[in-house]
């Protein structure tokens, strides 16, 4: 897969089509680039907060049956002279 400089890789766990609302009706594709497409950013920190935002209030009070894992990572390319940040985020379950 070719990928450009300053491209965004994006991957979501379980498939939007696992998650649902209290009326059971799924959270689908078309609000997933709904919730990455809120970000003002390409920060994939702020990519990742936004998208859990959308699906933590589509949710609402449903419960969920397996864990949400999210990641997103920008591309700087091979001869990046960009020192690595290393940032970790935890959201409570």
């Amino acid at each position: 897969m070719a990928c450009a400089i300053r491209n965004i890789r994006f991957s979501l766990t379980p498939a939007p089509g696992s998650l649902s609302n209290t009326s059971s009706e799924l959270f689908g594709l078309d609000r997933v680039l709904q919730g990455l497409n809120k970000s003002q950013t390409n920060d994939p920190i702020e990519i990742c907060i936004n998208l859990m935002e959308s699906i933590n209030e589509y949710v609402g009070e449903g419960s969920q049956f397996d864990d949400i894992t999210m990641l997103c990572a920008t591309y700087y390319g091979h001869n990046c002279q960009r020192k690595p940040m290393f940032k970790e985020i935890t959201v409570d379950a």
